[in-house]
């Protein structure tokens, strides 16, 4: 019951909470990732870099 009721109150981070970026990570399902910012979408390759 608390953990259910707690995963309720949940929300997804913004940037009016203050944040300089919000980054959302997602696997690619060929072993990679892909990063999803304000500004689009890339691979884990180009944000070594």
């Amino acid at each position: 019951m608390g953990i259910q009721a707690t995963f309720t109150k949940l929300r997804r981070p913004s940037l009016a909470d203050g944040f300089d970026a919000v980054y959302e990570v997602r696997f690619d399902g060929r072993g990679g990732f892909l990063v999803r910012s304000d500004t689009g979408v890339r691979s884990a390759e180009e944000s070594e870099t």
